[in-house]
């Protein structure tokens, strides 16, 4: 029998399980009117038949179940009979209402809890199934499995199991998280948040974090426990239990990034121990910075029974009144870290003798730190004839009385720290040995050196005996240092000197001293040298001019301090002539013209600037110079600088170009020069092909100034640089503009003419040179 409407129409998510009572019975409807109860019968219901009346529920030819008519607020409860025994079936129906119709799609939408006659329900749920055109109500196919895993917070399983669809997992036991250093940690639930299966699902433990004390033990001098300490909270406590708290230290976070100490608090005990550290970081200082104030003392508020403190290793600084407070103060033990307490950083206390430890007095501890007329001083430092030294400044005039007492002797090693230094012979050597304990140093002298010979170099061996304990070094040398020749052929002129050379040589640095006719120059060669990968020797180039090929270099050593007897001689055209005579044709074609050239153009340069013509550079070479033709000239495709153009680019900058040379020095450079004329010159400058600056600005006098390109390799000269003053550009040069207006402009200057050619004709080679070696 249906009863009466009393259940309201709602949309919700269909759990599904099986309930064997009712199997696959069919239904037949008949015609009923909203609020009347009739009796249904189990037959085939067809396409078309309905629940008649104001509620008309009907299975259309598309298997489409339709609910039409009726009010929808509420939802349809019948009372059905089954097996003798009475059912209500209460049915929900989820759809979509469209126009009056409430249309729910085949395969779901509606929920069926089946209850007895005396109101008990089940928690399985019936859905209205369609099978062609008939309609069933029967059990629902055996629900969905799943899996669900449970994980502890590091990702190690606890628990994996399969439950039905629908169902609230549970997990039987509690997960644990070990404690570490810092924290202890409480299990606090899951994540995500246990709700009824959906699918598989992983959950997670999830644990509230909460700081332990785990307290470290505190010692005196004597070795006993004063107090355990809570390195992550600041409290001291009489156990290790962390219960009956002693004392409580407030630290704040320093400049350094750790911390000083700015508050204790406690009364109940006589030995205070400075912690070393604070929540990870040590803590290096004690007191406040602003330290006027009697407030800013850690122990204002004065704690009765304190009459020791100890300061670790860690503290570095002790600022103004740091103990100020503690009236029965009598020791202080300072660590091995201090190195600077402020002015008065230990007054404040009054009993008599006031003693103060020192682990490793600091020399740098020049201040009075102890400014008290009432005290009697005692400072205790661990070695004799440090004190003196090291506490002198400890404390001021007005202190009432102060001596200094060595406790122990200085302590030596086989490891403890020796610096030598040999004097400029190397026929004796000092060793300063530090204390292992302390920053004293015992210096000894050994004078009588050992000399060995090993493959070719000379190793001097200096010892000293001290304390029971013997100290040596080794110096080693070579013999010989010069070991050859070469030219420089990437666009300079010079001579590389090879030298071959130790370690302890190059530490003590070698300075290789040139000199030529007058002229002097020196190279300094240090452990950060590197050694010519060919040869495996090291180098130092004399650069010369063009004019200066044919003059002899002397080159001398300077180890440290100490000058060596050992010199070497050579001279550009010396190497560049074994070049040209190529025995065993152990030099290229290319490299033999560069050679060639390179003379000629030294010659030449010689009589340009009249300069030991009796010794010209291209003696016995057989290379005529040959004049450029008029092809050769036009091929020289670069501008030559025109005095009206640049003055019309410049426009009214006020700036005026006066000139422009070719320097032929050691490193070649093309120099432009202006009239400043009181204009602001700074924007005047060289830049290459991609806007970077190669040449600035130089103020050649107050009226002139000059634009110069220097080092300008042989194989470079052609490369042109635009000339610009802030952002006009002022035209592109080269090297070989000077050259192309020589030729094309000088015509009753020979030596001028002959030089600039023989420029040319070495530039060229030089490329050739470097064009094969770049092949090769």
């Amino acid at each position: 029998m249906i009863s009466k409407i009393k259940k309201p129409i709602s949309i919700m998510l269909v759990l599904l399980m099986v309930f064997s009572v009712f199997a696959a019975v069919p239904i037949t409807a008949g015609a009923v009117d909203y609020g009347e109860n009739i009796d249904i019968y189990a037959s085939e219901l067809k396409a078309g038949d309905s629940f008649g009346g104001n509620i008309n529920l009907e299975i259309s030819a598309d298997s489409v179940f339709v609910l039409k008519g009726g009010r929808f607020g509420r939802g349809l409860g019948s009372l059905f009979n089954v097996c003798d025994e009475d059912f209500r079936i209460d049915l929900g129906i989820y759809g979509n209402y469209q126009n009056g119709t409430f249309i729910v799609e085949k395969g779901g939408g509606f929920e069926f809890s089946p209850c007895d006659k005396n109101g008990n329900c089940t928690d399985r749920w019936y859905v209205l199934e369609v099978d062609g055109s008939t309609v069933t109500l029967g059990g629902y196919p055996n629900p969905e499995k799943y899996t669900v895993t449970w994980e502890n917070w590091d990702g190690t399983n606890l628990k994996t199991e399969t439950v039905e669809e629908g169902t609230i997992p549970a997990y039987d036991g509690t997960p644990e998280k070990e404690r570490d250093d810092e924290y202890t940690y409480t299990f606090s639930g899951w994540t995500p948040e246990v709700l009824p299966v959906r699918g598989n699902v992983t959950y997670t433990a999830q644990f509230v974090p909460a700081i332990h004390h785990n307290p470290v033990p505190l010692y005196d001098k004597e070795g006993n426990i004063v107090y355990y300490y809570c390195e992550h909270c600041g409290n001291a406590y009489y156990d290790a239990e962390g219960t009956n708290l002693t004392a409580t230290f407030t630290f704040v976070e320093n400049s350094e990034g750790n911390y000083t100490l700015k508050l204790y608090t406690g009364d109940d005990i006589e030995c205070v121990v400075v912690p070393d550290t604070y929540n990870g970081k040590p803590v290096t200082a004690v007191g406040n910075t602003s330290s006027n104030l009697l407030s800013d003392s850690p122990f204002y508020h004065r704690p009765e029974h304190v009459k020791t403190i100890i300061f670790g290793d860690n503290i570095k600084t002790l600022h103004r009144r740091a103990v100020y407070g503690t009236w029965e103060l009598n020791k202080v033990y300072i660590g091995k870290g201090l190195e600077k307490a402020e002015n008065g950083a230990l007054s404040g206390a009054y009993p008599n003798p006031f003693e103060v430890y020192f682990d490793t007095p600091n020399a740098n501890l020049n201040t009075y730190f102890i400014n008290n007329v009432y005290l009697n001083l005692v400072a205790y430092a661990p070695h004799e004839g440090a004190t003196a030294e090291s506490l002198k400044n400890l404390a001021d005039g007005y202190t009432k009385s102060h001596k200094f007492i060595g406790t122990d002797a200085h302590s030596y090693s086989d490891s403890s720290d020796v610096k030598w230094k040999w004097n400029s012979g190397y026929t004796s050597a000092e060793a300063s040995i530090k204390c292992d304990g302390c920053d004293y140093t015992e210096t000894l002298t050994d004078n009588e050196i050992e000399i060995t010979n090993n493959e070719g170099k000379c190793v001097y061996t200096a010892a000293v005996e001290h304390e029971g304990h013997t100290y040596t070094t080794t110096y080693t040398a070579n013999t010989t240092h010069f070991s050859g020749h070469s030219l420089t052929l990437r666009g300079d002129i010079g001579v590389n000197f090879y030298l071959n050379l130790t370690d302890d040589e190059l530490a003590d640095g070698v300075r290789v001293n040139f000199s030529r006719n007058g002229k002097n120059d020196s190279v300094l060669l240090d452990s950060t040298a590197e050694k010519d990968e060919k040869t495996g020797f090291y180098i130092a180039t004399c650069y010369v001019c063009a004019a200066e090929m044919n003059d002899e270099i002397t080159a001398a050593i300077t180890i440290g301090k100490t000058s060596l007897d050992e010199t070497d001689t050579y001279k550009v055209k010396d190497y560049a002539d074994e070049i040209i005579e190529n025995k065993n044709n152990k030099f290229s074609e290319e490299l033999v013209t560069l050679a060639k050239t390179m003379l000629n153009y030294g010659a030449k340069a010689q009589a340009q600037f009249n300069y030991n013509t009796e010794n010209p550079a291209n003696a016995g070479v057989d290379y005529p110079l040959v004049a450029l033709d008029e092809t050769e000239i036009n091929d020289i495709n670069i501008a030559i600088p025109s005095k009206a153009d640049i003055n019309s680019a410049l426009g009214n900058t006020g700036i005026e170009y006066y000139g422009y040379s070719l320097i032929l020095e050691t490193k070649t450079t093309l120099r432009f020069y202006f009239k400043k004329n009181g204009a602001d010159v700074s924007g005047l400058r060289f830049v290459d092909y991609f806007d970077d600056v190669v040449g600035t600005v130089y103020d050649y006098s107050d009226d002139f100034c000059y634009v110069e390109i220097n080092d300008i390799a042989a194989y470079q000269l052609a490369y042109d640089y635009e000339l610009k003053c802030a952002d006009t550009s002022l035209g592109s040069f080269s090297a070989l503009s000077y050259v192309k207006d020589v030729l094309q402009n000088v015509k009753d200057n020979q030596v001028l003419t002959d030089t600039v050619t023989s420029l040319y004709r070495y530039n060229k080679a030089a490329i050739a040179y470097f064009n094969s070696t770049f092949r090769g």
